[in-house]
């Protein structure tokens, strides 16, 4: 596994946590420096997985480039899968990014793009269709600003402007595990991107 992480002393801060102590033990390879740098100078088709996990896009939009997913196909396997974490896509704010995210990850080469609305993430491959254990709708809505988003009974629309639960302001939300076994419960919340191989 390898991590990328842009400032030396937030490894020094996880250090400090115990949930943490899996990135000192074991066979986890830590680069240091800003993601858009140092992921060029990997090898192609390197990974099987990779979980971008980026700043937001106001701090670092260079990591939302169709350039930079560029540089995460080429050094993804063929048979990989890219998570791209972006907060809640039924939120006003994150949904805006999702759409975003989904155009240039298709401008970028990925054949399978898929939004993952139980994981608050993006999931991509080289071929489609991508197949995810979550939910690839909102719950509660039909509805979502551009995207229309039809329910079906018997082969009917049912049409409407489903209400659904709105929120997020850009904030991570704590879903079952920052620290505690959850996602990426042995991270920080500034990774870039981690990378297993």
């Amino acid at each position: 596994m390898t991590t990328i992480e842009l400032d030396e002393a937030m490894t020094e801060m996880c250090r400090m946590n115990p949930h943490s102590a899996p990135l000192f033990s074991g066979d986890i390879r830590q680069l240091y420096g800003n993601a858009a740098d140092v992921v060029p100078t990997l090898p192609d088709a390197s990974f099987d997985r990779i979980v971008h996990d980026p700043p937001t896009f106001a701090l670092a939009g260079e990591l939302f480039s169709e350039e930079f997913y560029r540089e995460l196909k080429r050094i993804l396997k063929k048979k990989g899968r890219l998570y791209h974490y972006i907060g809640d896509p039924a939120s006003k704010s994150a949904g805006n990014v999702a759409r975003g995210v989904v155009t240039r990850l298709k401008q970028a080469g990925f054949g399978g793009v898929a939004i993952d609305y139980d994981s608050h993430g993006i999931v991509a491959t080289h071929d489609g269709p991508v197949k995810i254990n979550g939910s690839s709708k909102p719950r509660g809505q039909k509805y979502r600003g551009k995207d229309l988003l039809k329910e079906t009974k018997g082969g009917k629309d049912l049409g409407g402007k489903g209400g659904g639960k709105r929120g997020g302001d850009g904030r991570r939300e704590r879903r079952g595990g920052r620290g505690g076994g959850g996602r990426r419960g042995a991270y920080d919340e500034d990774d870039d991107i981690i990378l297993p191989k």
